[in-house]
């Protein structure tokens, strides 16, 4: 069925061009990520992303883990230090970012000092 309407349907062909492309130019820059930053910048830039507009992440800690391609325990310490710096709450399921402000300029200030250590300027 999906395919007899691929054939004939511009607006199917479209979607799914879109929804491939997006996808394949997302990965030199996923690929980038895993092998230059450090781990705990890839959770900040996960959770920023997967946050609601509440600032709420509902993923476990296994789930995070999976997507950052590493193990639980390593995003247990990871989430334990941004607590620990009051820049999150970390639940059963659920991180609340409590400082998205501080996320984000952190975050930015860290690829800022990478980008000077090696002669480039920001």
């Amino acid at each position: 069925m999906f395919r007899e309407l691929f054939s004939v349907e511009p607006a199917a062909q479209r979607f799914l061009f879109n929804q491939l492309s997006g996808r394949v130019f997302s990965l030199p820059q996923l690929l980038e990520q895993r092998m230059r930053l450090p781990q705990e910048e890839r959770l900040v830039a996960l959770l920023l992303a997967k946050a609601a507009d509440a600032g709420i992440v509902d993923l476990s800690q296994g789930e995070l883990a999976l997507h950052l391609g590493t193990s639980r325990d390593v995003v247990s310490r990871l989430l334990r230090n941004l607590a620990n710096q009051d820049l999150i709450e970390s639940g059963l399921r659920r991180i609340a970012l409590r400082d998205v402000a501080r996320l984000k300029t952190g975050s930015l200030r860290r690829q800022a000092r990478r980008y000077e250590s090696v002669g480039l300027k920001t």
